[in-house]
Parts: C-alpha cells; structure tokens; sequence
C-alpha cells in the first residue's frame, strides 16, 4: 500500500481535492482535523496547552480559544514550535494506527499543510494555487481576518519552492484547469502502479 501527502497552504483547496479523492474511496487521514480532535478530547494535551499558553488556552466554555493562540505563536515563534512538539505526535500516533485500517486500499493519503518528512510518505502529491485566489477564499470563508493576516500566514508557512522540489504530483487550483480531471488522472496513475 502507498501512503501519500496531500500537501499545499492555506487557501489552496486541499479538503476540496481531498474530498475528489474521498468519492473515488480513497481513505484520507486529515492532520488539522484530527489535531482539533485531539485538542478538544485529550485531557493530558489540553493540560500541557494551558501550561504553555496560560489560562486563556480554553474559553469559559472549554472551547480552543484558537485567535488567542494563533496570536501568541505568530508573534513567538518559539511557542509554535512548543505547539507542534506537543500536538504532532500525538496526530502522527493516530495515523499510525488509522494506517492499519486501511491496509487493503491500492493507496491513502494523508492531508496536512506542513509537510516535516517528505522521506516518510510513498510520494507527495502538492496542490498549488496562485496568491491572490487563496487570499480571495480565505476571506470569503474567514471574514474575521484581514489581508495582511493572511499575506502573514502565507509567508510563515512552507514555501511553494519546497512543495514543488518534494512532490511527486501537482494539482494546480487556479481556476482553469479542472480539479476533478487531475485528481483522475492521478488517481489512476497510483492504482496502476500497484
């Protein structure tokens, strides 16, 4: 079985081409989902978060106060790095196990933004899309944040440049090209490789 990345920013579609792939049955494991999961039910996890970030880590409700910490490690790089040692193995252990269910599929992919070990996945499959359409869906889907907040994250995430020179596969979502007659393609490709 091949286990791939799905890889890209924020803005570029990747729960869009993930679920292209889902209606093919294709298993995907979805990294940011399965963190909030994690934040939200591992008692031991949100007690290592309210240490590092403080009180305010959790509303009054005992809901992720998300804007709050999103603050801190933007403007700490330090604390994001903290962050990632405390919630990226704990998602890494579940993929683990979620790999084992899913042992009869031809390939699985795993749907993540940061990409740490290229070396750890079968191939990459990296979903680019231009700026300025990112940036024009994130405020349609977030209206809270500006574009400079945006044109921030951007720039703190992984580099296009290191997306393209560690993957195996692009998907351009620009508009033009059609998602679903790559994703095929692809597809296809993998199942034939088998």
């Amino acid at each position: 079985m091949k286990n791939l990345a799905l890889v890209g920013g924020i803005g570029v579609g990747k729960s869009t081409v993930a679920n292209i792939f889902k209606v093919l049955n294709v298993p995907v494991f979805e990294a940011d989902k399965e963190a909030k999961y994690l934040i939200d039910n591992n008692l031991e996890l949100r007690k290592s978060l309210i240490n590092l970030f403080g009180e305010n880590t959790f509303d009054l409700r005992g809901k992720y106060n998300t804007t709050y910490v999103a603050a801190l490690v933007f403007e700490q790089p330090e604390l994001k790095k903290q962050l990632n040692t405390l919630v990226h193995p704990l998602v890494n252990e579940a993929y683990q196990k979620w790999i084992l269910k899913h042992k009869a599929s031809p390939y699985t992919l795993k749907e993540m933004a940061i990409l740490n070990e290229p070396k750890n996945y079968w191939g990459i499959i990296w979903l680019s899309s231009p700026l300025e359409l990112r940036i024009r869906r994130i405020l349609g889907r977030d209206p809270h944040r500006t574009e400079a907040d945006i044109r921030n994250i951007i720039a703190a995430q992984q580099s296009d440049i290191f997306f393209k020179e560690n993957s195996s596969f692009e998907i351009k979502n620009n508009e033009k090209d059609s998602l679903i007659s790559q994703v095929l393609k692809i597809d296809k490709t993998l199942r034939l490789s088998v």
